[in-house]
């Protein structure tokens, strides 16, 4: 409700991306079944307010994505604009990831989710380093380098994370960047890398979290 009475006003530490954390949260608190085939994904979209009855998780899960793909940052500060594009490409990842673990249907995920990923890398251009919403890029990017499958585009987020990690020191920051290094060695290790997930490494580690 927090996130919903803001209005159009910038927040100083939310920026201009309130309503796309209002789409995380609500991505957070689908609840899915057992593991299903889904062909319909995207078929009942009507409306990006998430209120009463719906037939099913996917039609929640369609309602989240038309919301989020229509939504469009309105400010004229191109740094808060770059910033709040980053944070959507990665809510639209959080949402693909969901639905990709809970559903037998992977067909096209894996296309929009590197799609994604590209848009999140350019909007990342449009923010210079150690500037005020590096503070708040970590969501974005760890996102993004956990689907990242391009070596260079694997570098450059880890060059950005560790810049981050340096200038604001925290120790969320500094976990993040370990989990996802753990997550690159599994990988080279692993005869089918594309199976090797953050959240899988997050289990077996132990502990939380902190993407903020």
């Amino acid at each position: 409700m927090y996130l919903l009475e803001i209005g159009d006003a910038i927040n100083s530490y939310l920026g201009v991306h309130y309503e796309v954390l209002f789409y995380i949260a609500q991505t957070s608190a689908l609840h899915f079944g057992p593991v299903e085939q889904s062909d319909n994904l995207g078929s009942h979209a009507q409306s990006p307010v998430l209120a009463g009855k719906f037939e099913s998780v996917w039609d929640v899960c369609a309602i989240i994505e038309q919301g989020l793909q229509e939504w469009q940052a309105l400010n004229s500060d191109l740094i808060l604009v770059a910033l709040a594009s980053g944070y959507k490409s990665a809510a639209l990842i959080y949402l693909y990831r969901r639905i990709r673990r809970h559903t037998s249907n992977h067909k096209g995920i894996a296309e929009v989710i590197t799609a994604e990923v590209s848009k999140i890398l350019k909007s990342l251009v449009g923010i210079p380093p150690n500037r005020y919403p590096d503070s708040v890029l970590l969501f974005p990017l760890f996102i993004a380098r956990g689907d990242a499958t391009s070596l260079e585009d694997i570098n450059t987020i880890r060059d950005r994370l560790h810049l981050i990690n340096k200038s604001r020191g925290f120790r969320n920051v500094l976990r993040a960047c370990n989990v996802l290094e753990e997550v690159w060695k599994a990988r080279c290790n692993n005869a089918n890398p594309h199976r090797v997930d953050w959240q899988d490494v997050l289990q077996r580690q132990g502990g939380g979290l902190i993407l903020t």
